[in-house]
């Protein structure tokens, strides 16, 4: 007959102090949450129990329908190796961190301290666990799927932080220049797009934050994501079923707007130009694969061609265009651009431009005053991306283009900077 253990763990108040607890040859230990609900999700190394005088440090993988625990360090003389049923390991996991979190909300001290385990540490545990409840998450059947949204965005102000999760669960990291090769991020998503599973790596300090995705076999337009934070962020794995190509897409986005809003005229020892960086991370493969997944590609729409340029259309008091200096483009009351041509080297017009533009001048004004303000920023956005479409399919290739929603729009219409794509069927709506 097998060797089937049962987890023993529970959570209570040791002096008035709520922890997570294992009981082990009548020992009790406590439990570092994080490790513990992580390896639910990934096979590794965990330092997950803590004694008094000693810790009992474990690899933990997954083997069929269990969950095998193998002792690598701690309790001298006493070698740990467990095996758990994976329903009952998930099932009595999330019962534990279910009241934990419910205790905490309700007024109780926790034992661990917030450099060791936050509240919303906890909270994004017993989220994931009702979103994706089962250990089989990667064997779910299509009912049993919940499909959440990826987000990844760069933090306003930040030219090196970002923001990633699934959902709700998100938390906030870094990038740092010196040790991303920011081309390997490109060819990553090729991998995807060609292979159906890729894994990407973000680099702060060496430490990695690690995305992983798949491609649902059984549901074409679903990749299951998992998100494994660095270890200088104290926050559980993320996992989830996103859609397909937006999830190619937003990653791709969100990493040409950290190129986008790195240093450009101030050069670091050993730090590349805004350019170099954007250029490390276009890939005209994967712009026109999200916009047509379906269609042929000639050889001239994935020959790799260095962006120059790259322009952007934020609309402020007096301006509607930003050169990739941040320095205005000039555009008159009939729609004629400054100094831009289009791809047979004539003058390029955009009537309406202005106009649409110069609405936003009273709004400024009421912002900068304190009045309120009334806008229909859906119609807004909706005018001022037919005019980026139209922009865009008047520019070489050696541009590129973005829209982004003004300061003043606080409707959340528009959550990041859209890059409007050179292929002339791109999804580049709202």
């Amino acid at each position: 007959m097998e060797n089937i253990s049962s987890l023993d763990i529970y959570c209570s108040l040791e002096n008035d102090m709520l922890g997570i607890w294992f009981n082990i040859g009548g020992k009790r230990y406590m439990v570092d949450p994080l490790e513990l609900f992580n390896s639910i999700y990934e096979n590794d190394e965990y330092y997950i129990l803590d004694g008094n005088d000693d810790f009992v440090c474990v690899k933990v993988h997954q083997d069929s329908d269990y969950y095998v625990w193998e002792q690598t360090e701690g309790i001298p003389n006493s070698a740990l190796s467990c095996k758990f049923r994976s329903k009952d390991y998930v099932s009595k996991i999330k019962t534990c961190y279910t009241q934990f979190y419910n205790e905490w909300m309700s007024g109780k001290n926790d034992i661990y301290g917030k450099d060791i385990f936050t509240i919303e540490a906890a909270k994004a545990i017993v989220e994931q666990l009702d979103v994706v409840p089962s250990s089989t998450y990667n064997t779910l059947k299509a009912s049993e799927i919940k499909e959440e949204i990826f987000k990844f965005r760069t933090v306003y102000g930040r030219i090196d932080k970002y923001q990633i999760g699934i959902g709700e669960r998100m938390f906030s990291t870094f990038m740092t220049h010196w040790d991303n090769f920011f081309g390997n991020v490109s060819y990553d998503l090729e991998s995807l797009i060609n292979k159906g599973e890729t894994e990407i790596r973000l680099s702060f300090d060496t430490q990695e934050t690690i995305i992983k995705i798949k491609k649902v076999s059984f549901q074409k337009d679903l990749a299951f994501v998992k998100i494994i934070p660095n270890c200088f962020v104290d926050y559980p794995i993320i996992v989830g079923y996103c859609d397909y190509i937006q999830t190619i897409k937003i990653i791709y986005e969100g990493m040409m707007n950290f190129a986008f809003n790195h240093s450009y005229d101030k050069p670091i020892f050993n730090e590349p130009k805004l350019l170099d960086i954007y250029n490390d991370i276009k890939s005209p493969l994967i712009e026109a694969f999200i916009t047509n997944p379906e269609m042929e590609y000639n050889q001239e729409d994935i020959n790799k061609h260095s962006i120059k340029n790259v322009l952007r259309i934020n609309p402020d008091y007096d301006v509607v265009i930003w050169d990739s200096e941040n320095i205005p483009v000039d555009v008159d009351e009939d729609g004629n651009i400054d100094e831009l041509h289009d791809k047979q080297g004539n003058p390029i017009k955009i009537p309406g431009l202005l106009q649409w533009q110069q609405e936003m001048c009273t709004i400024i004004i009421d912002a900068n005053t304190g009045r309120n303000y009334v806008k229909d920023w859906v119609d807004y956005h909706r005018r001022g991306l037919e005019f980026a479409k139209l922009l865009r399919s008047k520019l070489s290739a050696d541009f590129d283009l973005w829209y982004e929603a003004p300061f003043e729009d606080k409707s959340g219409t528009i959550t990041k900077p859209i890059l409007i794509y050179y292929y002339p069927k791109a999804h580049n709506d709202i």
